[in-house]
């Protein structure tokens, strides 16, 4: 039987595909998920009455604005506004405090106070660093960046 070819059995692909697929199981991309079990039950509690005394009882807060901190250093270093937000490099100072302030508050990111005063963000963060670097080494800027912070409390 040397050269002599075997010829394959007419139905053995068929054969062979069932041995796979009893050995493997069904193919994975006809696999259905098992649906998510269902959520658990919540019991939502309400409890009004506590928070409407604490709420009742707290003195109204009115947000620190950046406007109201330019102000409040207007009013102290008896500069006007318009000035402090100039391009004048002899009030820069003051302007810095402002940014020190307001960095203080933590509301505003570095660009958005520098937008607000028509400002880099990077002029905003390196007056912040400079006034807190003054504020350990001279008492007048300490006083003066005080007074700032007290008329930013006191103001409307």
């Amino acid at each position: 039987m040397i050269g002599a070819r075997l010829a394959p059995a007419p139905n053995d692909d068929l054969a062979i595909d069932e041995r796979i697929d009893a050995r493997q199981g069904p193919p994975r991309w006809h696999t259905v998920p098992p649906p998510p079990p269902p959520p658990p039950k919540l019991r939502i509690v309400r409890d009004y009455g506590s928070l409407f005394e604490v709420l009742r009882c707290a003195p109204p807060v009115e947000p620190v604005g950046i406007d109201r901190i330019v102000q409040a250093a207007a009013l102290v270093t008896e500069v006007p506004a318009e000035i402090i937000l100039s391009y004048r490099r002899k009030h820069a100072r003051i302007r810095q405090i402002v940014y020190f302030l307001a960095c203080e508050t933590g509301r505003w990111s570095l660009p958005v106070i520098g937008r607000r005063l028509g400002r880099d963000h990077t002029t905003v963060l390196h007056g912040r660093d400079l006034i807190g670097h003054l504020i350990e080494r001279d008492a007048e800027m300490a006083e003066t960046v005080a007074r700032v912070r007290a008329a930013v409390g006191e103001s409307p």
